[in-house]
Parts: structure tokens; C-alpha cells; sequence
């Protein structure tokens, strides 16, 4: 596909990805995080139109609920396997729910009045069903770095945590 080929590039940096095709290299370390994480019944996937299309740069899965989704971020920072975990929902600029500054229409810079009177009905509008998604969503990042091992020990982790805060 045209995406992946355009994204093949060598790598000259600190990955010492030399070579290697960086799309494929996420999407192996996509997949063999997923299947840890795909053990645990519980937690289910965004749908992805075009799966072929994905860069795989995230795996963003969802808990039943928001607070089974808030016990794992709390175990994970426990068990000091936060980094690289996301959640979006209480996360202050990823996700609309804790942009108080625009609901406040705060800027360091003037703001025209049509984007002031935007912004200002940002606080009258309900986002209650992206709330009840985004609550329920953990996104994991793809590292292009990872070694075959640390991707097993990643998600071996993972999976011993997410089973002990939802069970």
C-alpha cells in the first residue's frame, strides 16, 4: 500500500532500526501486545475501518467500564508499568472533559469573538456518549525500540495487572 511505502525509511538514530521497515516493526509489536492483552475477555477494541491502514502507533482497548478502566491505571502506576499507558479521559489535553481553559475561553493570545462565542458554548454542550467510551479507554504505545523479549515482558505484566485489578 502507498502509506507503506512511503514509510519506509531508514532509520539512522538511536533506534537502530537500521533498515527495517518501521510500520512493520510497530504492527509485530501491535499484534503481540494484543495477544496478551487478548486473554482477558473482558477488554474489547476500537473498530478500525481499514486495519491495513494502520500505523499501529497506539492500541487503544476498553475495560466494561470506567472504573474498572480507573482500578488498572491506578495498578499500573503500582506496579510501575504506567509509561506508555493512556487515559485519555482524565488526561488535561488529549480529551475535551478537562479543557477548562477553552470552556473558560483562556488564551495566552486574543481570541476573535467568533472563537471566544465557540469556545464559551463548549460549556452547554453534553459530550456524555464520548464520555461514556473515552472513560472506558486505555491507549498503549508502540515502541519501535522494543526487543522481542521486552515485548513479552511488557505484556506478561500487563496482563497480571489488568487480571488483578478486575477481578
Amino acid at each position: 500500500n502507498e502509506m507503506e511505502k512511503q514509510m519506509k525509511i531508514l532509520v539512522t538514530g538511536g533506534y537502530g532500526l537500521i533498515g527495517h521497515n518501521v510500520v512493520g516493526k510497530l504492527k509485530k509489536n501491535h499484534s503481540v501486545l494484543q495477544s496478551y492483552l487478548k486473554q482477558i475477555p473482558e477488554i474489547t477494541y476500537r473498530q478500525i475501518p481499514d486495519p491495513s491502514g494502520d500505523s499501529c502507533t497506539f492500541l487503544s482497548w476498553f475495560l466494561p467500564s470506567s472504573n474498572d478502566a480507573e482500578k488498572v491505571i491506578e495498578t499500573f502506576k503500582e506496579a510501575g508499568i504506567l509509561p506508555g499507558n493512556f487515559y485519555w479521559f482524565a488526561n488535561n489535553w488529549h480529551y475535551i472533559r478537562k479543557w477548562d481553559h477553552l470552556k473558560n475561553v483562556q488564551s495566552l493570545s486574543s481570541l476573535h469573538e467568533t472563537q471566544q462565542k465557540a469556545l464559551a458554548a463548549l460549556n452547554t454542550k453534553s459530550f456524555e456518549k464520548s464520555d461514556a467510551i473515552m472513560s472506558r479507554c486505555i491507549s498503549t504505545a508502540i515502541s519501535l525500540t522494543w526487543s522481542e523479549s521486552q515485548i513479552h515482558e511488557k505484556g506478561a505484566a500487563m496482563l497480571k495487572v489488568i487480571e488483578k485489578a478486575i477481578s
